[in-house]
């Protein structure tokens, strides 16, 4: 309990030095998010957040019929943004199927370095702010640092 105070804490202070907070809706959506599967309604493979006049917002939502390729292409073509994506797999040799919740951190090596700056100095508060049910946090600066099989690898999908 005492580490949980002291990362609050430090993510309090986060957020003073950079000054980015969450929109009210970026919890909203993500919480939906995660429940999207036990309900009916619309339902999403990824949400993209930006930020915009220093505050994270929702910035794209990709149509559930989308994979991770699609996911990958939307942040590319959006440049610096934190993306979380309903990864669906199905186990080679158990034939399970898997359902996990992945948050990328995306902060391309082309990026102008105040960007690069900004989205790194505000990951932790922001993920933080979504709360619990992240199977799996990457910081990727290259499409070579999500490989769809690495990624496997990672969640433990066999």
């Amino acid at each position: 309990n005492k580490q949980k105070k002291l990362k609050q804490n430090q993510n309090k202070s986060i957020r003073k030095m950079s000054g980015i907070q969450a929109a009210d809706e970026c919890k909203t959506a993500y919480e939906a998010f995660k429940l999207q599967n036990s309900k009916g309604g619309e339902k999403f493979r990824y949400i993209l957040f930006s930020i915009e006049n220093e505050e994270i917002i929702v910035k794209k939502k990709g149509a559930q019929s989308e994979g991770w390729d699609e996911f990958l292409e939307a942040m590319k073509e959006l440049g610096c943004c934190y993306g979380i994506c309903d990864y669906h797999a199905e186990g080679e040799s158990s034939g399970r199927a898997f359902d996990k919740i992945v948050y990328v951190c995306w902060v391309p090596d082309t990026a102008p370095v105040k960007n690069k700056m900004k989205y790194a100095s505000t990951s932790e508060s922001f993920k933080s702010t979504l709360g619990d049910g992240l199977a799996l946090h990457l910081q990727a600066n290259d499409l070579d640092d999500l490989d769809e099989e690495d990624i496997r690898k990672k969640l433990k999908i066999q």
